[in-house]
Order: C-alpha cells, then sequence, then structure tokens
C-alpha cells in the first residue's frame, strides 16, 4: 500500500507546534522556564504565575511596589521575551 502524505517527523512537530491551540502553551512554558534568568530572582521569587491568552501576557506579581514598577517597564518587558524566544507574539504584557 502506498503512502500519500509522508512527511517528516520535524515537519510535523513544527506544524503542530505553530497551531494555535497548541502555541499559547508552548511559549508559557519556554517563558516559565526561563523567567529567572531573564529578570532575576527578585522577580521570579514575587511572581505568583504566568498566563498566556490572546496573544497577551498575564503576570501576576504578589509585591506592590514590585508591580508598580514592572507596570512601569511593560515595553521592556515585552523587547525582551521578544528577544529570547524569537518572535513579536505578545500585542500586551498585563502586570496583575
Amino acid at each position: 500500500m502506498k503512502r500519500h502524505n509522508d512527511l517528516p517527523i520535524s515537519q510535523v512537530l513544527k506544524q503542530w507546534s505553530q497551531s494555535p491551540k497548541f502555541k499559547p502553551r508552548l511559549i508559557q512554558e519556554k517563558i516559565e522556564a526561563g523567567w529567572e534568568d531573564w529578570f532575576g530572582k527578585t522577580i521570579s521569587k514575587n511572581t505568583e504565575k504566568l498566563v498566556v491568552k490572546n496573544n497577551t501576557l498575564y503576570v501576576y506579581i504578589k509585591s506592590g511596589p514590585l508591580k508598580y514598577e514592572m507596570n512601569l517597564g511593560r515595553e521592556q518587558i515585552r523587547r525582551i521575551l521578544h528577544e529570547r524566544l524569537g518572535e513579536n507574539y505578545f500585542e500586551d504584557i498585563v502586570i496583575n
């Protein structure tokens, strides 16, 4: 029997990782894995959770003063994330 849609596994995985259903979760996993390295121990220690939804990153912070500082630097955070991820994924960063 002949196969008609033979694709290399690398191409199948790439298509899967780019699908709208799975991409936000993969992006979130990458950010969670690199969060402390990219933003330091203080920010990492005070981060309750990170959520990626509709091309927006929601960052939940425990400390009020740190939350204020991070709100002032949202564009810088976005630039760092885009640089580390290798793509311009986020339209907005929301600090809660």
